[in-house]
């Protein structure tokens, strides 16, 4: 019998990356941020007037019914070297509320950064979990705006890659990934997904930069 190859279809090229208009006014993050999730007001109002973090709309009209869908809530934005809107993610701002999402056409390369003046990146899922420690720093008196943090949106080292190459005076890294408690695999059985990540990843850059671990 004879055996027919069959071309690997060629992954289709990414559209356009959509970015959620900002709204009128950004009242609702702020409340979400400061009063939900209890993010410092000096650190939200300094994200804001980056440009980092906004109240966004998008809307878009459905394929299959053609109606018109809005999609609204934070949006955390990935910024570029000049300070343009280059990826990011949204979420409702509502703690009764599990929607969230990434820009459409989103590049996970870029991660939603504070950057800092130090030789230290901190290294996290989420951009609120960013916000939350820089919070818990400066509580305790310290220099929020010291330290670099990033935030790659997944269980990646891409984002942080990036930021390496921009910024050659880091030589620190601390992962900040979340501790997993009650994950598990494919098979059900436990798993840390965030903790071995963070592991992994201290191992793989433990040869030119000082590594840890924070659960």
């Amino acid at each position: 019998s004879s055996f027919i190859s069959t071309p690997k279809e060629e992954p289709k090229p990414k559209g356009p990356l959509v970015i959620p208009k900002r709204a009128q006014d950004d009242k609702r993050a702020i409340a979400y941020l400061i009063k939900t999730r209890g993010i410092d007001k000096d650190i939200v109002f300094a994200l804001i007037k980056q440009g980092r973090v906004y109240y966004g709309i998008d809307q878009r009209i459905d394929t299959e019914t053609g109606e018109v869908r809005t999609y609204q809530g934070v949006c955390f934005a990935s910024l570029d070297e000049k300070g343009n809107i280059v990826g990011g993610s949204m979420r409702a701002a509502s703690d009764k509320s599990s929607f969230r999402k990434d820009f459409d056409n989103n590049d996970k390369s870029f991660g939603f950064t504070m950057p800092g003046r130090s030789n230290r990146v901190y290294v996290f899922e989420a951009a609120i979990d960013a916000m939350s420690y820089a919070t818990l720093m400066k509580m305790q008196g310290q220099d929020w705006q010291r330290d670099h943090r990033i935030c790659e949106g997944c269980l990646s080292d891409r984002a942080l890659q990036r930021y390496l190459q921009q910024h050659p005076e880091i030589d620190e890294i601390v992962w900040c990934f979340d501790n997993d408690m009650d994950g598990v695999d494919n098979h059900g059985k436990p798993r840390n997904h965030g903790q071995l990540a963070a592991e992994k990843y201290c191992r793989q850059y433990s040869g030119s930069y000082d590594v840890c671990c924070i659960e």
